[in-house]
């Protein structure tokens, strides 16, 4: 049995019929919930005996008139989409040699922890550092271990770096973005550090901004 709820409703109604076996029933109720749906907190009242239009027996077409108990209903919440963003590359300061190659500075973990896919684009990561590095490092990003884009550091210390060639989706199943950089031998000494900053997030079915977690 189906319900189609309009906006003037004040009930469920299921229209159809129901045939219940002897002994124990399972009654469940699914929703499709429209994409368009705001965030809220709904629930049916629980049901009972008085709930259904005609309940009889079907072996005699007698009305059943006693029933023990009732069904108790759950609360249901729509909320928005979440996304968590967690450092997972368990570094610390780390003293490296001129000229080196391969150098992981960043790791994250990208994962829905609530609601529908999110499809990522454009991450950015603030660089700061000291000495000669700008123009002297070169930034490479890779998603889940795979290289998609490698830039110059050419900004001023506290700006930010932007992977353009970025386009995923995240699930539940978490998404790792890692940045290394290879130096060259003109930044002799000095710091170097870079900090995921934001992302383009969106619900990949309402379309709608998923803020940074």
């Amino acid at each position: 049995m189906n319900w189609a709820p309009q906006t003037t409703d004040t009930e469920a109604k299921f229209s159809g019929i129901a045939t219940l076996a002897a002994g124990q029933n399972d009654v469940r109720i699914y929703a499709d919930i429209r994409d368009t749906a705001p965030s809220v907190t709904f629930k049916f009242n629980d049901l009972k005996l008085s709930d259904f239009v005609t309940p009889e027996y079907v072996s005699n077409q007698n009305t059943v008139t006693s029933s023990v108990g009732s069904i108790s209903a759950i609360s249901t919440v729509i909320d928005t989409t979440n996304v968590s963003i967690n450092k997972v590359d368990g570094l610390g300061n780390t003293t490296v040699a001129q000229g080196s190659n391969d150098v992981e500075l960043n790791s994250i973990a990208l994962k829905v922890t609530q609601g529908n896919n999110v499809s990522v684009s454009n991450p950015a990561y603030t660089v700061t550092y000291s000495g000669a590095a700008q123009n002297n490092v070169f930034l490479t990003l890779y998603v889940n271990g795979n290289a998609v884009q490698t830039k110059t550091l050419d900004v001023a210390s506290g700006n930010d770096i932007t992977f353009e060639n970025v386009n995923g989706v995240i699930t539940d199943q978490p998404m790792i973005l890692t940045v290394k950089a290879d130096l060259s031998d003109a930044f002799a000494n000095g710091t170097l550090k870079v900090q995921f900053h934001t992302a383009d997030l969106s619900d990949v079915l309402t379309s709608g901004t998923v803020a940074n977690g």
